[in-house]
């Protein structure tokens, strides 16, 4: 329970947040030693949601070994670098990760580019990011104005890096990405 407050209480709560999210994430985490059966033996009550202000029937969870998968993640990400305006318009096609801060920088980049030894950092920030953009169709990509491209394929050499430093659209972006 330790680890999971501390996993909690190191990241921010937006509006839009869910601490179901949050917990998901953590699940993830290698670090975590996490048991989940093959088969969901309880369902969730009805109720009216918190989040949708929907009413909910009762309701059975699809079960993980559903979700289990031995595909292997692409091991390629962009280190996104053109015009910072249409990086909104890219995010059909680009994921830069779920915990975006204020600033457009996902918090776990923003952290490990003040690090001395961001490996460790940048590596978990890759294990979430080359999953979530798998499962959402979409190609992992980072933003960070100070982290360089030696820097990444140093902490991170087995990802293919491409470096978009210019286009004059998003369609532009979206050719040199794949």
């Amino acid at each position: 329970m330790i680890a999971i407050y501390q996993h909690c209480s190191h990241l921010p709560f937006e509006h839009s947040f869910h601490i179901d999210h949050h917990l998901g994430r953590f699940h993830e985490d290698a670090r975590n030693a996490v048991y989940c059966p093959n088969k969901w033996y309880v369902g969730q009550h009805g109720f009216k949601s918190d989040i949708s202000g929907k009413e909910e029937g009762v309701a059975f969870f699809t079960n993980p070994e559903k979700y289990a998968s031995n595909e292997k993640i692409p091991n390629k990400c962009i280190l996104y670098r053109a015009n910072p305006a249409f990086r909104k318009d890219c995010v059909h096609f680009l994921h830069f990760g779920n915990n975006i801060g204020a600033n457009g920088i996902d918090i776990s980049i923003e952290a490990a580019a003040q690090m001395k030894n961001p490996a460790r950092a940048f590596n978990y920030w890759w294990g979430f990011v080359s999953r979530e953009a798998y499962e959402s169709g979409r190609i992992p990509a980072l933003y960070h104005p100070e982290v360089t491209l030696d820097e990444l394929k140093e902490c991170l050499p087995d990802v293919e890096w491409i470096a978009i430093d210019s286009a004059g659209s998003v369609e532009d972006i979206e050719e040199q990405a794949k």
